[in-house]
């Protein structure tokens, strides 16, 4: 929880507004944003002196590492300027705004009313499982500045406002309505450090119904400002049937429609097949845009590389093998450059070679530890290393199904409102870096050439190691080549 600083817009219909002024710039230096996504490990080579058993604990903090690529800053700029507009029709210096908030009952004028129809926005990610949809989107998150904002004096007038930039859940296992808004609610709770109540009498009172669970909700994201909801895991949607699966799908559009929130679902390619099942429903996801994180091409993509670079400085091994070209290659053939398997091979390597005594992870050792602890994967890695529709058939989380009956070779969604990104950031248009809307690779407005960026470094062979050595992202000052 912070206390709201503001700056003054360069945009006129953001001005005046505290829940805008109090964000981040629209203009902001890119290793400004490269410093709130990243999360890096503690880590000292001192550290690889230690007993066994201390560094086998201490190689668990590998989990914590992420790394951004050019998609995360394309995604965050889209999550920012949605957030940003889902404030501009509720001000809360506008008295307008307070009768809404605070008079039960209280209408809102026509022009108010359609402004927050054009303010609301749906945005979808997609991906397969581990590719890294969550831990991006969480990054992007950071990067939108403290989760809950103490507004208390704006241009000398009192403002005694709490405002919740953002708020992230899980969709229910049990695929229940009443399920997912306790959770929202529940979040909202934890966000402001329990200053306010709202699932006690729905959780205490289990006869009460879903329609006063979701009266709760569309108040709690009213009374403190939500800018963005992330319903995350929305395939669990996907396996419920009949009236259940309809009720949810409702209730997600209703948020939508009557808070004006940016509003943003994460799902694998399963939870697609779902959401476009109504034409309604399909056309905000189209209207909204879909982010798509996509597996890299080979292990020779300089991304993947630079990648690898990064995870190979975090060793607690005491013969750290140098990085080459052959372990990236490696590490893309036995995970098909899925993140979410790439990092824990690299844990699992490490203690291996730490219990028996070899202190050192090789190519070779790294198939031994993929057959010791990953050997359950090989039916659907060895799927998508072969990039056999059939077989990703079998798997809907893997692939876009409703594309492989169409055609064969890689998945692909086939809408002008996808942003088709992946390791060789080529879009929709074929030129690498370019995408319809006029931005590079890492989703920021051309400015000149992407390498007269600071994040046009990201793309570059070594990149990584470059921001590195300048104390942006991993380890400073282990001697990474740039």
């Amino acid at each position: 929880m912070a206390n709201a600083r503001y700056e003054e817009s360069q945009i006129p219909e953001y001005r005046g507004n505290p829940l805008i002024e109090a964000l981040p710039p629209v203009l902001r230096e890119d290793k400004e944003i490269l410093g709130a996504m990243s999360m890096a490990p503690r880590f000292s080579p001192e550290e690889r002196e230690l007993p066994a058993a201390i560094r086998r604990e201490l190689v668990s903090r590998l989990n914590t590492l992420f790394i951004p690529l050019p998609p995360h800053f394309q995604l965050l700029e889209r999550l920012a300027t949605s957030l940003r507009r889902s404030y501009t029709w509720r001000n809360p210096m506008s008295p307008q705004t307070q009768s809404y908030l605070h008079q039960k009952g209280a209408c809102l004028s026509p022009e108010t009313l359609a402004a927050r129809t054009a303010a609301g926005s749906v945005l979808f990610i997609k991906g397969i499982s581990g590719i890294g949809k969550t831990t991006g989107t969480e990054a992007c998150l950071r990067a939108l500045g403290p989760c809950v904002i103490e507004h208390e004096q704006y241009e000398g007038k009192p403002l005694a406002e709490t405002q919740i930039v953002w708020l992230k859940v899980s969709c229910p296992e049990d695929r229940k309505l009443k399920s997912l808004c306790i959770s929202i609610m529940a979040a909202a709770e934890g966000a402001l450090g329990g200053k306010a109540r709202y699932t006690a009498e729905i959780v205490d009172d289990p006869r009460l119904s879903a329609g006063t669970a979701i009266r709760g909700v569309m108040q709690c994201l009213a009374n403190h400002h939500v800018g963005i909801l992330v319903i995350d895991e929305v395939q669990n949607l996907f396996s419920s049937k009949g009236q259940a699966a309809i009720e949810l799908l409702n209730f997600l559009l209703r948020l939508r429609d009557e808070s004006g929130i940016c509003f943003v679902v994460c799902g694998t390619y399963a939870s697609l097949q779902l959401l476009q099942s109504t034409f309604r429903i399909g056309r905000r996801i189209a209207a909204g845009g879909v982010t798509e994180f996509m597996r890299p091409a080979s292990g020779d993509d300089p991304e993947w590389v630079n990648f690898c670079e990064i995870l190979w400085l975090y060793q607690w091994i005491q013969k750290p093998a140098e990085f080459t070209r052959e372990i990236a290659l490696q590490l893309f053939d036995l995970t098909q450059g899925i993140r979410g398997l790439a990092v824990p091979l690299m844990i699992r390597a490490q203690e291996d070679a730490i219990f028996d005594d070899t202190e050192c992870v090789t190519t070779t050792s790294l198939l031994a530890s993929w057959n010791r602890h990953f050997r359950q994967l090989d039916s659907p890695i060895s799927a998508l290393r072969e990039n056999n529709p059939q077989a990703l058939a079998q798997w809907d989380d893997l692939c876009d199904t409703e594309v492989l009956k169409k055609k064969e070779g890689p998945p692909q969604f086939n809408s002008s409102a996808t942003d088709r990104v992946g390791a060789q950031g080529k879009t929709e248009s074929g030129k690498p870096g370019e995408t319809k809307e006029g931005t590079d690779r890492a989703g920021r407005r051309k400015k000149g050439k992407v390498e007269d960026c600071e994040l046009g470094r990201l793309l570059e062979k070594g990149g990584f190691g470059a921001l590195t050595v300048d104390g942006v992202v991993g380890v400073s000052g282990l001697g990474v080549s740039p």
